[in-house]
């Protein structure tokens, strides 16, 4: 089990961030995950793990499809793309206290938070 912090400005706004998410995170004894690197800081104590967009190689996928467009491409013709490159974060202290084990071979293109 987990929680998914799902990446909305409503729900995790400046009036109930840091009390009730922050707060549930810490007296809970599951991992919150998110897509959003900065949640799985060392001195937040908030998610155990990060998959977010690398904006560098998102920026690259986005001037890609403005160059199409450029070029007399459609939108229809281009369609919808899936983000390519993702960075992962693991705060490995919250994956400890949450007793997640992790597997070394698998952790190699995992950052781990600071």
């Amino acid at each position: 089990d987990l929680v998914w912090v799902i990446s909305d400005s409503v729900m995790l706004d400046n009036d109930n961030f840091a009390e009730v998410w922050v707060n549930a995170a810490r007296k809970n004894k599951m991992p919150f995950i998110a897509g959003i690197k900065s949640f799985v800081a060392t001195d937040m104590q908030f998610c155990a793990y990060a998959a977010s967009p690398n904006h560098r190689d998102l920026g690259s996928q986005v001037t890609e499809m403005i160059f199409a467009i450029i070029d007399g491409s459609t939108p229809e013709e281009i369609g919808v793309e899936y983000i390519l490159s993702v960075e992962k974060t693991a705060n490995m202290a919250k994956m400890s206290d949450n007793k997640i084990e992790t597997i070394p071979e698998r952790m190699k293109d995992v950052k781990a938070s600071k």
